[in-house]
């Protein structure tokens, strides 16, 4: 091998780990969701998916619906609405899952975060 050779090896084992390094800082960026609350059409709240809360939303009719965001996951806790279908949904956590109370008109949307891999989920 001559000089010129090692040269252009070193140019490009710096162009892959330039790469690498690039792939893993966008990576880390994605997994930064928030979880969006609409009622109706209207945004009404934005918390950070990893910042541990509670929060309780009141709907115009007067139910409450209790939002937890714990450990990177959000899920609705406790609702007074007749069918109870939003607090069966399950914990979100993946970009554009939703949990969707619709006596309240409330929904909760995970925004930014990391893609599921995940084409539906039937349950």
């Amino acid at each position: 091998m001559k000089k010129n050779d090692f040269i252009l090896a070193g140019i490009v084992l710096s162009a892959a780990f330039f790469l690498f390094l690039l792939q893993k800082s966008a990576h880390f960026s994605d997994g930064q969701g928030v979880v969006a609350v609409y009622r109706e059409k209207e945004q009404i709240a934005v918390y950070p998916l990893q910042q541990d809360r509670e929060e309780v939303f009141r709907s115009s009719g007067g139910g409450t619906n209790r939002l937890v965001i714990h450990d990177g996951e959000a899920w609705i806790e406790d609702a007074d609405c007749p069918d109870g279908l939003c607090m069966k949904q399950g914990k979100i956590s993946a970009q554009g899952e939703a949990v969707t109370c619709l006596p309240h008109r409330l929904t909760v949307v995970v925004e930014g975060g990391e893609k599921s891999g995940i084409d539906a989920v039937v349950r």
